[in-house]
């Protein structure tokens, strides 16, 4: 039992991302839409890098520099394809605001302070993930304005 929960703990996120993969690299190969290619290289990119997090993290080795490397691509790819798949000019543009908003923080909060490398700046993180959370609303938003009774 110990070893599942070892298991579960430390490699779950790695596979969880890996799924993702899987699943985008069948989207990309059924529809061939460049979107989707984009996508699985990014989960594939994450699933390898926090996989690495996970095994630098067992071998209680510093990985903050990893998450800080996620989340910076994270923010830059989730905004690119929201940009993507919205269609007011206004939503779009609040896309590229937040996406700005994300880099100048993790600018002048991680790589400025110089602590990518030693630091897991949990504030800048969590903006990251609140903007990931609007976008997804903007677009449950233009769902719904789409729906016809």
């Amino acid at each position: 039992m110990i070893i599942v929960y070892s298991f579960v703990a430390n490699f779950l996120e790695p596979i969880c991302f890996l799924i993702y993969t899987v699943v985008l690299f069948d989207r990309y190969r059924s529809t061939g839409l460049l979107k989707y290619n984009f996508l699985f290289v990014y989960y594939g990119f994450a699933a390898l890098l926090l996989l690495l997090s996970s095994i630098l993290s067992n071998n209680s080795i510093d990985n903050n520099w990893t998450y800080n490397l996620f989340f910076l691509v994270t923010i830059v790819i989730i905004s690119w394809y929201f940009h993507l798949i919205l269609v007011n000019p206004i939503n779009k543009f609040l896309v590229k605001l937040l996406l700005i908003v994300n880099l100048l923080l993790f600018l002048k909060y991680v790589i400025l302070t110089n602590r990518f490398l030693g630091n897991y700046n949990s504030e800048i993180f969590g903006f990251n993930f609140l903007t990931i959370v609007v976008y997804s609303l903007i677009y449950i938003n233009q769902l719904m304005k789409n729906v016809k009774e």
